[in-house]
């Protein structure tokens, strides 16, 4: 077997998993899309057909990029890497291997390629097949291709400082999404389109995309090279950028020292948790994401008009920095979600767990706290005023109450919360089990539920002609939700009582623990049903309704349920 064929076997059974699954996905999205035509296309109404057949396009589109955004995890030669280290990302005992440099540079980086062209061409032929063809696919599948060449000279080269790799990502991140929002809009570029499409023009992006493509390329072949003399990243042979490291401290230490003679602190295991986990926050990864996070603030607030879609991209915006600082927190500076030290420490597994869920829960919180500050500011100078008006047209005229869009606001607030600790406590938990296979499942059974959901919404969006004609059908549908709610509540019922009775006999906890969280659910539930049922200005919900609709969305489960994931793995 050559070796070309053995490292492409290696990247495909490294990534058998997700990539079975993103197939699948990818399969559904165009499948899925060619019925939609046949359904919707075919009924000899050609009005508006060019329109709908090109927005068809585009959400084929969108829903083809959370498979461009898992190429930075497939057919990868590397582990988690430690963006705070100056380490290569690159296995080690793959570089100590007899095999060429080129070739272990090449298969991961051809193997992205020729996905990434699988992708856009699967998205083009589905164009075609509406009618409606892209004006060119190829350069722009070159050049998305490019930012993971990218991704990979920064993961495996080696750097003499421990946070070069983490300020080179927070650099080159804008320009990074430049490059991917100029290569996705030539896929579109023609006369009518501001981008220009003269062949002068397109003959010039070629040259740029393919130099850029060929010159990372050679830097990361240069990057393995110098992983293979430099693992630790620890440089030598110049006096540059990338010298010789800092000699490492001694390892040992005054075992004579005053110090050691001290008494411990009584600190609670809970607050040294919290203390170990807030120390991560002062290296430079977390005061970049930091620093991200206010620019994502001041840049929405200079807003001078604010629409729907700019409330949304405020909020899609701010959960970027929420992901990232968990994923420093939790992958950061350690290779596991727990560490060797607190894996052995004398402290309970649902300490550990709950503690971890409590932090990453005031996290994403704090992140997503820039929505009502930029919301401030549109306030105070105006710019919200449009955003406002279109709210007050869409609900006025179905209450009667006069302040009936603020307290639906304050409703969707709510309802907002609750989403977040689920997701927050969903993370954990499923980042306990340190089963990538089991995490993988899961987030594609949620994003299948998901797409099917949207994708049925989405149908029945383009079957009116018209907006009012879709909005009094989705309020006719609203008003079928409390014939689904009861069945809803016998399940969580049973999750419930089934999560509780696994706690109880695992015997990680004590049973007033147990007691307790059981109560704090019912208690939690029952508050905000009452406060929601308060602020409905609509008779026509009830408070059983509220108090049914607040028991599913609870989080309980997740919580009740992460003591037994992390168990599995720390003392597997």
């Amino acid at each position: 077997m050559s070796e070309i064929v053995a490292l492409a076997r290696l990247l495909i059974t490294r990534s058998r998993t997700a990539l079975t699954l993103a197939i699948a996905y990818m399969l559904v999205i165009h499948i899925s899309a060619a019925l939609f035509s046949v359904g919707v296309f075919s009924d000899g109404d050609v009005g508006g057909q060019l329109a709908l057949k090109r927005t068809a396009t585009m959400i084929v589109v969108m829903f083809s990029l959370p498979l461009l955004g898992i190429t930075f995890a497939l057919f990868d030669f590397s582990e988690r890497a430690d963006v705070s280290g100056g380490a290569t990302g690159y296995l080690p005992w793959l570089l100590r291997m007899p095999v060429k440099t080129w070739k272990l540079a090449a298969v991961p980086l051809g193997l992205k390629t020729l996905w990434t062209l699988a992708i856009c061409g699967a998205i083009a032929m589905t164009a075609r097949f509406f009618g409606t063809p892209l004006e060119r696919w190829f350069m722009p599948a070159i050049g998305i291709a490019t930012l993971f060449v990218l991704a990979c000279v920064i993961t495996w080269h080696p750097f003499r400082w421990s946070y070069t790799r983490a300020f080179l990502i927070g650099i080159l991140f804008v320009p990074a999404y430049a490059w991917l929002i100029v290569s996705v809009s030539f896929a579109f570029a023609d006369k009518r389109s501001d981008l220009p499409s003269d062949t002068t023009s397109i003959a010039a992006a070629w040259i740029v995309g393919l130099s850029a493509y060929t010159a990372l390329t050679l830097l990361a072949l240069r990057a393995v090279r110098l992983a293979r003399f430099h693992v630790a990243g620890r440089i030598s042979e110049s006096a540059g950028w990338l010298a010789t490291a800092d000699p490492l401290p001694s390892v040992g230490a005054d075992a004579t020292s005053e110090a050691s003679f001290l008494r411990p602190a009584r600190v609670s295991p809970i607050a040294a948790l919290v203390r170990f986990e807030a120390s991560k926050f002062a290296g430079t990864g977390a005061k970049i994401i930091v620093a991200g996070w206010l620019l994502i603030v001041l840049f929405f607030s200079l807003f001078s008009y604010a629409g729907t879609d700019s409330l949304v991209f405020l909020v899609v915006a701010l959960l970027f920095p929420g992901i990232f600082m968990n994923e420093w927190k939790n992958y950061g500076l350690q290779q596991r979600f727990l560490p060797n030290t607190l894996a052995v420490a004398p402290i309970a597994t649902t300490t550990l767990v709950w503690t971890q869920q409590l932090i990453a829960t005031a996290i994403w919180f704090a992140s997503l706290l820039g929505v009502p500050i930029v919301f401030a500011i549109w306030s105070f100078n105006g710019a919200s005023a449009p955003l406002i008006r279109a709210w007050q047209r869409a609900i006025g005229p179905q209450f009667e109450t006069p302040d009936a869009d603020w307290k639906l606001t304050l409703v969707a607030a709510v309802i907002g919360v609750l989403l977040v600790l689920r997701q927050t406590t969903w993370n954990i938990a499923a980042q306990s089990t340190e089963s990538k296979r089991f995490v993988y499942w899961t987030i594609a059974a949620k994003f299948a539920v998901a797409f099917f959901a949207f994708s049925w919404f989405l149908y029945q969006f383009l079957r009116f002609p018209d907006w009012e004609a879709w909005t009094l059908w989705a309020w006719q549908c609203i008003a079928q939700l409390p014939t689904l709610l009861p069945w809803l509540a016998i399940v969580k019922g049973i999750l419930v009582v089934t999560a509780t009775t696994m706690l109880y006999r695992s015997g990680l906890t004590r049973r007033r623990t147990v007691v307790g969280l059981l109560v704090g659910y019912l208690v939690c539930t029952f508050a905000t049903a009452a406060v929601v049922w308060q602020w409905m200005p609509s008779d026509r919900v009830l408070l059983w309704h509220c108090l049914t609709a607040a028991a599913v969305l609870m989080p309980y489960s997740r919580i009740v349920l992460a003591p037994l994931c992390l168990a599995h793995s720390r003392h597997a």
